[in-house]
């Protein structure tokens, strides 16, 4: 028996991050290869500097939050079963 994997990856859309004296969040939407959101998704949001690794799920639409997070440069990706990782930085 042999399996395929997709090398299609996931999009990961940043759609905005704030910072406050609490705490920065980042959000937005995952999308499948055909653009249409994508529920389920594990997304991970890793702090380039500490290492420190937020994960989330994006919901039924796609959509994710990461609240609470410190000040600086995170690498975001998405990962699900059968599909690349497409990571996002800044």
């Amino acid at each position: 028996m042999t399996s395929l994997s997709r090398s299609i990856g996931l999009a990961v859309l940043l759609g905005s991050v704030a910072c406050s004296a609490w705490g920065g969040t980042i959000t937005g939407t995952v999308k499948d290869p055909a653009g249409a959101p994508f529920p389920g998704a594990f997304v991970q949001a890793r702090n380039e500097k500490t290492k420190i690794t937020m994960h989330v799920l994006s919901d039924k639409q796609g959509r994710y939050r990461v609240d609470n997070l410190p000040a600086g440069d995170y690498e975001v990706r998405a990962k699900a079963t059968g599909y690349k990782s497409d990571p996002r930085g800044g």
